[in-house]
């Protein structure tokens, strides 16, 4: 296993990249070094911790991370993308622009002595599917934000094995926790429910899984330790259901007597497939999820 000294983390302001810095700042002997663009105005999510250093320095300048750093590092933990959401998802030089970003960001761990670099992976890497969806299965993006993810992931896993390196792509599914975007569908609904008011929804008849935020920081933080096999990784729940039985119970944990309206808004065209994601290969290292639903959704 590696020894987590030094970590170097990307995107420590974003979702889950904030509930991993929070994990690794909690262990002992560990060195976290947070890379963000110059003035961010996120700054201010970095909690203030002796173990925490900060370099400012945007994503076309990584090249120059070994300097500013001035360390040989163990891991890095790439958590940076832009255009997750919306038309953004497609935007082509945009994705284009991340995927080179993360190969700079690969280059920098390999001239920092790093033995494990992790990324972060998504579901949209394998587009709509109709049956189980496991790390081998064939992928089919249909959006540019998951053909170039997979890109990345290639890219990385074939440089990693030039180099030495031992690549882990954890493939995040539905994630959710305080700090997510305001617009998703648990967030919406949270605040209509504490407020007591009507929550129109789709007829929400797929298959989901959703993971708590804390959840998914702990598989990244096991994968960190460089002793399973390199590869992707799904990161889910393990808590497969229809999704409507995940609305009925948030409703019940918050305690709301919102009305919800199934069918009030019409499913996108082609209608939803829904996720069912297989974590066999992650369940097999030892990890479970540990945040039951209903307890979840009371932090949002």
């Amino acid at each position: 296993d590696v020894r987590f000294v030094n970590v170097i983390l990307t995107g420590a302001t974003g979702f889950v990249g904030a509930s991993l810095l929070r994990l690794l700042l909690e262990q002992p002997d560990v060195r976290v070094t947070a890379v963000v663009r110059p003035g961010s105005t996120h700054m201010g999510r970095l909690p203030a911790h002796a173990a925490l250093d900060v370099v400012e320095l945007a994503p076309e300048r990584w090249s120059e991370l070994p300097e500013r750093v001035g360390r040989s590092a163990d891991v890095f933990v790439h958590g940076v993308w832009r255009g997750t959401r919306g038309a953004a998802r497609n935007d082509e030089a945009l994705q284009q622009q991340n995927v080179e970003e993360t190969k700079t960001a690969f280059r920098a761990a390999c001239g920092m002595g790093c033995s494990v670099f992790v990324g972060m992976g998504s579901q949209a890497e394998y587009g709509p599917q109709k049956t189980v969806t496991r790390e081998d299965t064939v992928p089919a993006p249909d959006t540019a934000y998951g053909r170039v993810k997979l890109t990345a992931f290639r890219y990385c896993m074939e440089e990693g094995r030039k180099h030495g390196v031992r690549v882990y792509w954890p493939r995040i599914f539905s994630a959710y926790g305080p700090g997510d975007f305001d617009g998703t569908l648990l967030m919406q609904a949270a605040r209509k429910m504490r407020r007591g008011e009507d929550v129109a929804l789709t007829a929400c008849t797929q298959m989901w899984d959703f993971v708590y935020v804390d959840d998914v920081a702990r598989a990244m933080f096991l994968l960190m330790r460089g002793s399973a096999e390199p590869g992707a990784y799904n990161i889910a729940s393990g808590d497969v259901r229809v999704l409507r039985d995940y609305m009925e119970e948030m409703r019940q944990a918050l305690g709301s007597a919102s009305e919800l309206q199934y069918g009030a808004v019409p499913s996108p065209a082609g209608g939803l497939l829904g996720i069912c994601p297989c974590i066999d290969k992650l369940t097999a290292l030892g990890w479970r999820a540990q945040t039951p639903f209903r307890d979840g959704v009371r932090t949002l």
